[in-house]
């Protein structure tokens, strides 16, 4: 096989069957048929289309065509969670700013009320902000990932790309 024939190959995931059916001897010259049947079931073509969506989640972002068409990619804050706790003095009362604060070094998020109950009063604060991925079309992208992990893992460890390889 020779050096050009060597970098097409990649594995063969594609929106619609016939796609899938056109390309295949180019992503894979001479593997073996059982192999190919193997890996054309990993796409779950229903219909002429593919529903094994982390496969096209990982199709997406591996995007070919990047001189044409680019992924938007944008995070952005899902939740914060903190905890709190008192050291010789209580809470009394917490309230919010008037406006939603922006998120930037120093913003005050929320102002504490405390009564001092001892000669050291402290009130240690860890936040513990999440955010949230989202990849154009899709979101909650933490949850695509691990689903492209998992997809991957699988096929990396069937016993037919095992054996096909050996």
């Amino acid at each position: 096989m020779d050096e050009r024939a060597r970098r097409g190959i990649s594995f063969p995931a594609y929106l619609t069957e016939q796609t899938f059916k056109e390309r295949i001897d180019l992503c894979l010259p001479g593997i073996h048929a059982t192999v190919i049947d193997w890996i054309k079931a990993r796409n779950e073509y229903v219909g002429g289309k593919s529903t094994n969506h982390h496969l096209m989640a990982l199709v997406d972002l591996s995007n070919d065509d990047k001189h044409r068409t680019l992924t938007a990619i944008a995070a952005g804050p899902a939740e914060l969670k903190g905890y709190v706790s008192f050291i010789d003095c209580a809470r009394i009362d917490v309230s919010a700013p008037e406006e939603r604060p922006a998120l930037k070094d120093g913003a005050e998020l929320n102002y504490w009320e405390c009564v001092v109950t001892g000669l050291h009063p402290k009130v240690q604060m860890a936040l513990t902000p999440t955010v949230e991925i989202v990849v154009e079309g899709r979101s909650g992208f933490g949850g695509v990932l691990e689903g492209i992990r998992r997809e991957v893992t699988e096929i990396l460890n069937a016993p037919e790309i095992i054996a096909a390889v050996s």
